[in-house]
């Protein structure tokens, strides 16, 4: 299996909880505090999409494709989109 699985779950838990966090925060906001959360939204999604998906879900890949290939080998369970 993959062997940072469980740090990756944590990472997941922490990238979910702060999405709440900001989810909470906008609802509050108003006024011109609004233009403020859209910023800090936008640095959010942008941290979240290289630090985690280019950087951090990358690492998976070859895992991803062994797993693919056992899979084929048993006949099931492989997914040939790629």
């Amino acid at each position: 299996g993959y062997p940072y699985q469980d740090a990756h779950r944590q990472t997941h838990a922490h990238l979910i909880l702060q999405l709440e966090n900001l989810t909470a925060e906008t609802a509050q906001a108003s006024g011109s505090y609004i233009g403020a959360m859209t910023d800090k939204i936008a640095v959010f999604l942008h941290d979240w999409l290289i630090n985690h998906v280019v950087k951090g879900d990358v690492q998976m890949k070859p895992f991803i494709a062994k797993m693919r290939s056992h899979a084929a080998t048993m006949g099931r369970l492989a997914d040939t989109s790629r």
